[in-house]
């Protein structure tokens, strides 16, 4: 029998500025940029913690 993480981690990954961190604050484990240029990853992680923020999420 396989084992499951629970609960099922999710992960949320995006390019988005307004509805991806806010849906990555709300409901994900983990945010995820893929192929974007180090800039911009730095960006958009720093939307994700600002909406963690918000969310009251560390």
């Amino acid at each position: 029998m396989r084992s499951q993480q629970q609960p099922l981690p999710i992960i949320v990954g995006g390019h988005g500025r307004k509805r991806t961190p806010r849906l990555a604050a709300t409901y994900a484990t983990e945010f995820n940029s893929a192929f974007s240029p180090l800039a911009q990853t730095v960006d958009e992680f720093g939307w994700v913690r600002e909406a963690a923020l918000q969310t009251g999420r560390e």
